[in-house]
């Protein structure tokens, strides 16, 4: 949006030298959040937590079917850049907890992977 070159910024500035800028304050306030977010150890930590059990199931479609077929929220990735991808994510866990760790305990029954196991095993630990 604000690229120095080819930015919608330059495009009006360039029909309209006058024009005045004015940062989006949602932007900048999600901004922010993502980097007070990322300041702190414990939120590294806990978001981190979520983003495993994500990545535990989306690596594989027979996985995911896996955990499809036993949660009514879908499991959502984490962003960089959106705030609201951390909320939702977050509720997908919180509000289906018991039913996760099932998911997990089933997969970890289920697999004979080294990487597979381990990752089953700290994700409940």
């Amino acid at each position: 949006m604000v690229g120095v070159k080819s930015g919608v910024k330059t495009r009006i500035l360039n029909i309209n030298p006058r024009a005045f800028f004015t940062p989006c304050g949602c932007h900048s306030w999600n901004l922010l959040l993502v980097d007070a977010a990322n300041s702190s150890m414990a939120a590294k930590t806990f978001f981190g937590f979520i983003q495993k059990i994500y990545l535990l199931f989306s690596s594989s479609s027979k996985r995911w079917d896996l955990i499809k077929g036993k949660l009514k929220l879908t499991m959502k990735p984490l962003s960089d850049t959106r705030w609201e991808s951390r909320v939702a994510a977050i509720k997908a866990v919180l509000l289906q907890f018991d039913e996760v760790i099932e998911c997990i305990e089933s997969l970890k029954n289920q697999t004979e992977q080294s990487d597979t196991l381990s990752d089953c095993d700290s994700v409940l630990n």
